[in-house]
């Protein structure tokens, strides 16, 4: 899992928990290169925000958030 500007150290124990999900590593990335490491397969998830064009660019699509976390701050997790 990567992040751009989000302290994703200080959010991701939460989702952890409402998601039970394990992740193998948390690494950070510039915003300009996490887009390129998701479309090179080098990690599986990264940390969006909803009004970046590379979204579509890219064909990611936003991962459900059935369970209401992610809602209250506006964060947006894709996948390839």
């Amino acid at each position: 899992m990567v992040n751009g500007e989000i302290d994703l150290y200080a959010e991701y124990t939460g989702l952890r928990q409402t998601y039970n999900l394990q992740f193998g590593e948390v690494r950070d990335f510039d915003p300009s290169l996490m887009y390129e490491a998701i479309a090179k397969k080098e990690v599986d998830v990264i940390c969006a925000f909803a009004t970046d064009n590379r979204i579509a660019s890219y064909n990611l699509k936003l991962l459900k958030d059935d369970r209401q976390f992610l809602n209250a701050k506006e964060i947006l997790y894709m996948e390839n």
